[in-house]
């Protein structure tokens, strides 16, 4: 992937993306994600919840409705949803 951490922290905190990453058991895994408070749905995260060593990030997933980390350096694809409601 092209971008780096902070660039995707950037994304998801302003959008909806659809991603996919190689999860620790080795398969990958598709989350449709934000960390965008005006989508009315993401609650506050808690103190300590993500990783201050920028190996891992954690997002809200919308489909599972709750909190979610993976391993950034597993991130395959990243795309930002256009047209969501």
């Amino acid at each position: 992937m092209s971008i780096d951490y902070s660039g995707f922290v950037r994304l998801v905190e302003d959008n909806i993306l659809d991603i996919t990453f190689t999860k620790a058991d080795g398969t990958d895994r598709n989350m449709v994600c934000t960390l965008n408070p005006s989508e009315g749905v993401v609650p506050e995260i808690k103190e300590g919840h993500n990783d201050s060593s920028k190996s891992s990030v954690t997002v809200w997933d919308l489909e599972a409705e709750g909190w979610r980390s993976f391993r950034f350096s597993n991130l395959k694809r990243c795309c930002v949803m256009i047209g969501v409601d």
